[in-house]
């Protein structure tokens, strides 16, 4: 299976994820489920440019990788989940190998999230999502926003709850600072 490139997974690894950890109510797979396969793979480049804004514990496995993950301890041994991997029979062969169950998961649900916002989806979730930014009020008929811009200015502001979820173990100091 071929990658996406700027993507830590391709469209059939993104698909296969989303179906499984997202109900079909869900608002993030319907966005994701409508888009073309260029829009798709947009939210997809801009999720892997989410989660590469964050601190992580260890280090990248080469100096030569594109992106932070694969990572490893500082004693060498590769960072990843213990836990079976649910999707195994449905995908046999990922397009980026050594990724953890986690950090996949949090890829798919954090392209979904980009979909459902660039279809304006979910407007309690995207509220939900601005409080977390640092969004203090919002005004007036072409919507003026007050930000508390220290809370708005750390890379965890834009990364879905869910996925922030997936990703708590490995992120250093609440990986919020660069």
């Amino acid at each position: 299976m071929a990658a996406l490139e700027g993507s830590y997974q391709n469209l059939a690894e993104l698909d296969a994820i989303i179906a499984f950890a997202l109900p079909a109510t869900d608002e993030r797979r319907t966005a994701w489920e409508s888009l073309s396969d260029e829009n798709k793979s947009a939210c997809a480049r801009l999720a892997t440019s989410d989660l590469d804004a964050l601190k992580y514990i260890g280090f990248s496995v080469s100096v030569s990788q594109e992106f932070l993950w694969p990572r490893q301890y500082a004693y060498g041994s590769c960072i990843a989940d213990d836990a079976s991997w649910s999707l195994s029979t449905v995908l046999e062969d990922w397009s980026v190998s050594d990724l953890p169950k986690g950090l996949r998961l949090a890829h798919a649900l954090q392209s979904a999230r980009n979909a459902a916002r660039s279809l304006g989806f979910d407007r309690a979730r995207c509220d939900a999502d601005d409080a977390h930014a640092g969004v203090t009020s919002r005004s007036g008929a072409n919507e003026s926003v007050s930000r508390d811009l220290a809370r708005a200015t750390h890379p965890i502001a834009n990364v879905d709850p869910d996925a922030r979820r997936h990703l708590a173990r490995w992120l250093r100091a609440g990986g919020t600072v660069r």
